[in-house]
């Protein structure tokens, strides 16, 4: 996927690159300068320094190395001093300014390619520019749940992929002797079980023993293992979880490239280009690293069993388990010393971790006592990253402290893992209500999409626009009504019954602000109780603008139908008036005896008739 050059040398605790380069040759030979690393010939002298700022001895010597735009012999610089020549001067007047405008576009082009060639030769230590990742710091991608759900309107789809996978055919082992249609049928009649196991699947090749009734089928090769529950809300939502289990290889390769050497890169973004430097090359490498695994599961579970995201083009909702070997959020302790280079070696730290896409300085703590030493990070759809629009939870930890937490289980599950991933089996409530969360966030952006583009679609009416006034009503309106239902009746039913014991706790570093300020102290909140309120407003929100938008497209529909009628009789009253004017030039025209009806009138005063 990425080609990764460079050594690496462990010094200092961080990944540092050398900067000298010895020539090839005997031993002996003279070892390049590397101040003059890199450098570039320039057409003319630098100019000194008109300024007096001070700037750092770092950017002083990259500057001096890199001439700069239309100052040197590179590819760019041709171009460069081209466009600059016909924007200056009386040049300048001879193009309109649309013109103008796209040649000084391709000019800020040309001067990312020269940005980027500075980024090449800055100092591989510095934390500015630099990932530098502690040699013994390690990751582990523990296991991966997709999340997807079937409203209503998605029933038809499940029910035709479990028939077309296989997995509708009866259980091999008592007590669930029915099969999966009929189990389902039971559950959205409020009769049956609220889980059960959907299917067990393995790749064809596995030697694996699971269990009597696993389905063999083609997986992704980063899994040898996938786990479907069907979990049923109410009676009209159905959700599926999926435990994707990652192979071996694929638990490390986000490790690989978290420790990698990264160079300088230039992507394109939003119609322009950005040069990267070595640091945010690397946080944009490692976290496309971290999404593909995501994206294979992700897509798998959409062509084996397609709901309601995968018919609107949306990402399911993920919850990754993620191992760390040094960090532990469970005990952070602030770096103290120097303040400059506290400041400095915390956001390296912050980079570092942002890096996999965790946020070690987060104002909030998601903590359940039935997961020692493992913390709930909710997705953050702040900022630029790649993962920002993602909507993955994170359950991450120390890998020795969630090990001594689990020390009984480890030994009956067989691993740190698998006695991680029966704990968040125990949750499984809980997964398909964050999906719903999601699922109503990704409707309220539809319905905005619907009354922001209302004017343009239906300002003709047409029968296209009727069909997705029908489509709209049928989906969103009849699932946002049942999912109301049923996520009342969810709650109703368990009552102080809690679905998991996740609490959400104020952060180490927001406590000691706090008491810093002297203010009072903030008690945890059940993470149950914070979903269940956001579920209320989301619902009450989409509620309202599903019925008043219902209201208003149906007003637009009956206006556009009396346009339309109108519009049809005026069409018809010319068609009218048209077939008249061709039937009296049919009938002047037409042959009476030995000449036509428009002849006679005009020859009738004339005594001569027609025959012998």
């Amino acid at each position: 996927m990425f080609q990764i050059s460079g050594g690496l040398l462990k010094d200092s605790g961080y990944q540092r690159m050398s900067l000298l380069s010895a020539k090839i040759g005997g031993v002996g030979e003279p070892v390049a300068d590397p101040q003059e690393s890199g450098r570039q010939r320039r057409r003319r002298a630098r100019p000194p320094r008109e300024s007096d700022l001070p700037i750092s001895p770092e950017i002083e010597r990259v500057f001096d190395l890199i001439p700069e735009a239309g100052e040197g012999y590179r590819w760019y610089d041709y171009p460069y001093r081209f466009l600059s020549w016909l924007l200056s001067g009386w040049r300048r007047r001879l193009f309109p300014n649309s013109v103008r405008t796209w040649l000084n576009d391709r000019l800020n082009d040309l001067l990312q390619f020269n940005e980027h060639e500075r980024h090449k030769v800055m100092g591989r230590d510095s934390v500015l520019e630099n990932l530098l990742v502690p040699p013994d710091e390690h990751v582990r991608v523990g296991g991966l749940w997709v999340v997807e759900l079937f409203p209503p309107t998605e029933l038809p789809a499940l029910e035709r992929a479990m028939k077309r996978n296989g997995w509708s055919k009866p259980r091999a082992v008592p007590p669930h002797e029915s099969d999966n249609l009929a189990t389902l049928e039971r559950s959205r009649s409020q009769w049956g079980s609220r889980w059960w196991r959907l299917a067990d699947v393995l790749p064809p090749k596995s030697n694996r023993f699971y269990s009597f009734h696993a389905h063999k089928m083609r997986l992704p090769e980063s899994f040898d293992m996938v786990e479907i529950r069907a979990v049923q809300i109410g009676q009209g939502l159905t959700a599926a979880v999926a435990y994707f289990t990652p192979t071996d290889e694929a638990r490390k390769s986000l490790d690989a490239v978290w420790h990698a050497a990264h160079e300088p890169m230039i992507v394109w973004e939003n119609g322009r280009l950005i040069p990267l430097d070595r640091k945010y090359a690397a946080i944009r490498r490692i976290q496309a690293q971290r999404r593909m695994l995501r994206t294979e599961a992700r897509d798998w579970l959409a062509g084996k069993l397609p709901g309601s995201f995968a018919a609107n083009n949306e990402q399911q909702l993920v919850l990754e388990l993620l191992l760390l070997d040094e960090f532990d959020p469970t005990t952070v302790v602030f770096a103290e010393g120097n303040e400059r280079d506290v400041r400095f070696a915390r956001a390296n730290q912050m980079d570092v971790y942002r890096a996999v896409g965790i946020d070690i300085h987060d104002f909030e703590e998601i903590k359940a006592k039935s997961l020692p030493g493992l913390i709930l990070s909710q997705p953050d759809r702040r900022g630029r990253d790649i993962l920002a629009d993602d909507p993955t939870w994170t359950l991450w930890g120390n890998t020795a402290t969630v090990a001594a937490g689990f020390e009984r289980e480890r030994e009956l599950f067989g691993g740190t893992v698998a006695a991680v991933g029966h704990k968040v089996d125990n949750f499984y409530e809980l997964l398909p209500m964050l999906a719903i969360v999601e699922y109503l966030g990704n409707a309220d952006a539809r319905y905005a999409r619907l009354r922001d583009r209302a004017s343009t679609r239906h300002g003709k009416f047409r029968g296209r626009a009727l069909r997705d006034l029908r489509r709209s009503f049928l989906t969103l309106s009849l699932n946002i009504t049942s999912i109301h239902r049923d996520v009342n009746e969810f709650w109703q039913s368990h009552g102080p019954v809690v679905i998991s014991d996740f609490r959400i706790h104020e952060s180490r570093q927001r406590k000691t602000w706090r008491r810093a300020r002297g203010d009072r102290k903030s008690k945890p909140v059940r993470l149950d109780e914070s979903i269940r309120k956001r579920l209320d407003r989301q619902i009450t929100r989409l509620t309202e603008a599903d019925s008043d938008y219902r209201d208003i497209l149906s007003t637009v529909a009956s206006l556009g139908a009396s346009a339309d009628a109108f519009k049809v009789g005026r069409w018809a009253l010319w068609v009218a008036i048209a077939s008249l004017a061709v039937a009296t030039v049919t009938t002047l025209v037409a042959d009476v005896g030995c000449s036509s009806v428009l002849q006679h009138l005009l020859i009738w005063n004339d005594p001569a008739t027609c025959g012998p």
